[in-house]
């Protein structure tokens, strides 16, 4: 897991999944967590 910015953490799940999860916008109601899939050859993460 890794913390690029105050509230903001990414890691990588055992199947190669990456999640991006930040604060939730009251003002917007904005998604908080991304999933980016899988990416690079041979479904390996990218």
């Amino acid at each position: 897991m890794t913390q690029p910015r105050p509230g903001v953490f990414r890691w990588t799940s055992p199947t190669g999944r990456r999640y991006e999860v930040r604060p939730h916008s009251y003002l917007d109601g904005e998604n908080t967590t991304t999933d980016h899939g899988m990416s690079g050859e041979n479904g390996r993460p990218g």
